[in-house]
């Protein structure tokens, strides 16, 4: 929850990172059929890892988005 909207952070094939969707702007869901398996660096504990790293961890989020 950023703010007034709820995120999903998931995943990206196509960006090849971890991305924040805002739930309010997803149109529709398809199920591949695919099953991923667990890879290092793709999972949420990396994720919470990464984020810990981040420079702006610990900030407010409007003062995080002005640094």
């Amino acid at each position: 929850f950023w703010g007034k909207v709820w995120t999903l952070v998931a995943w990206c094939e196509m960006r090849d990172d971890f991305r924040a969707f805002r739930i309010d702007r997803i149109a529709s869901v398809v199920i591949a059929g695919r099953i991923f398996k667990p890879e290092r660096g793709k999972q949420l504990a990396d994720f919470y890892r990464a984020v810990e790293r981040s420079e702006d961890y610990g900030m407010a989020p409007d003062r995080a988005a002005r640094s």
